[in-house]
């Protein structure tokens, strides 16, 4: 028991926020992280463009939404653009952050998380 314990002591005193990975300390990759999901403007796309131009069950009338607001269709996909830029960014720095607790599940995050991230425009199409 005394072992465990020890050995569980050792492991969290060796994790801090002076380890560095990939040039960037284990604040900083929090830091970018949350900056980033703070600045995913998907939930404005969602919840402020596509209501206005999406009309449920009238597809004549999204047509015409869309082909008479092109501009602010294209900010509705910009948005989703830079949120899969912004997702790709996520999942590096949280790999970053999470490595020194399990380098393989924090690398299996990542994997699954760039997947997700190609599997988005195939969504959107």
């Amino acid at each position: 028991m005394a072992y465990l314990v020890l050995v569980r002591r050792q492991s969290m005193t060796g994790i801090n926020g002076t380890h560095r990975m990939a040039g960037l300390s284990l604040r900083q990759a929090a830091v970018i992280a949350g900056v980033c999901y703070f600045l995913m403007p998907v939930a404005f796309a969602e919840f402020n463009i596509f209501p206005k131009l999406i009309i449920s069950g009238d597809i004549v009338r999204t047509a015409q939404n869309i082909s008479s607001h092109s501009s602010l269709f294209f900010i509705g996909i910009l948005c989703h653009f830079i949120t899969l830029v912004l997702d790709v960014i996520i999942a590096w720095a949280l790999y970053v952050l999470l490595a020194p607790v399990n380098q393989a599940l924090s690398f299996a995050h990542c994997v699954f998380q760039a997947g997700v991230c190609c599997q988005l425009p195939r969504w959107l199409g």
